[in-house]
């Protein structure tokens, strides 16, 4: 089904739904939407990427001869709150990928089909 260089729509993409996890309302969004959007506005992805690297480059030359800031307080806030976020996001996760792991079709499914 969907060999190598063969023309296909989003329309044909396989899509399984989740078996164990019901999903949160702010969880849910339109993935064929996003992925024409996504075909449609390609460009706008290469413009931010050289936005992103002229910030970091340019901010990297600009703060070499400047003091360090004193923000300790604020980067373990920040620490904090990613590893709330990543223990969240393993907890909402980790049943679905137990299941699709040990089911019928094991690991090829877990990779290979939505």
């Amino acid at each position: 089904m969907f060999g190598f260089g063969e023309n296909i729509t989003l329309d044909d993409w396989p899509y399984i739904e989740p078996p164990t996890i019901d999903a949160y309302d702010f969880e849910k969004f339109d993935a064929l939407k996003w992925r024409k959007w996504m075909a449609e506005n390609w460009p706008l992805s290469i413009i931010i990427s050289g936005i992103y690297l002229t910030l970091i480059f340019g901010g990297r030359n600009l703060m070499r001869c400047s003091k360090p800031f004193e923000i300790k307080g604020v980067l373990a806030m920040w620490n904090i709150f990613l590893a709330t976020f990543s223990f969240i996001g393993f907890a909402r996760t980790f049943p679905e990928l137990y299941q699709v792991v040990n089911g019928t079709d094991g690991l090829h499914r877990s990779i290979c089909t939505r």
